[in-house]
């Protein structure tokens, strides 16, 4: 794909997330995007995205640095073995980082929403992703329980836990603003998630 294609898709996938985060992904249509990407035709959509389930994925996948990390990176085993004062950090951060933009907030928003009310909806932000980051996740922890840095559990539960632990904050944070009232900046967040995650199963 020519530098001009990169491009014309980043504009697409950037107009898609300004269009879904104001009209969730039922209500969103392939006119609407075209007409926010500024395209003559919303045909033109298709010679880069399959259909619109297609471009929502990708706009998620790309609207997340922790999905995407884990998308683009083919071969994660490189960090396996790293410790789990650098690993859990970079992923918590990585994931932090996806909430910089207020469209992505709003995209969360909707997808807490939609997901309520359509099963689909969750089914498809897994696709984009987040099965990935939870498989990472497990390995992760179970190829540090082998090296004898973590405690014997099940990483399955570990990897949730963890995982719940990141999501608490921006429910807190973005969605329920009654639990806001006490809650610290994210880079202490993380620094205190991560020593208590880690306290209960250091070996």
């Amino acid at each position: 794909m020519g530098e001009h294609e990169q491009n014309r898709r980043r504009e697409i996938i950037e107009a898609a997330l300004r269009v879904f985060s104001r009209h969730g992904f039922h209500k969103a249509t392939i006119k609407q995007i075209a007409d926010e990407a500024g395209l003559k035709s919303p045909a033109l959509i298709y010679w880069y995205f399959k259909n619109k389930h297609d471009l929502f994925q990708v706009v998620i996948s790309e609207s997340s640095p922790l999905i995407g990390m884990v998308n683009r990176r083919s071969d994660l085993s490189d960090l396996l073995d790293r410790l789990p004062e650098e690993v859990l950090p970079l992923i918590a951060q990585s994931y932090y980082k996806s909430f910089d933009s207020p469209n992505t907030v709003r995209m969360f928003r909707l997808l807490i929403s939609e997901a309520a009310r359509d099963p689909e909806m969750g089914n498809v932000f897994a696709e984009a992703g987040m099965f990935k980051v939870l498989h990472f996740v497990v390995a992760y922890l179970q190829r540090q329980i082998e090296l004898g840095r973590l405690q014997p559990h099940d990483p399955q539960v570990g990897a949730r836990s963890f995982l719940g632990m990141l999501m608490a904050y921006i429910l807190s944070r973005e969605v329920i603003p009654h639990l806001r009232a006490g809650l610290p900046e994210v880079e202490r967040y993380v620094e205190q998630a991560v020593a208590i995650f880690l306290d209960g199963l250091r070996a």
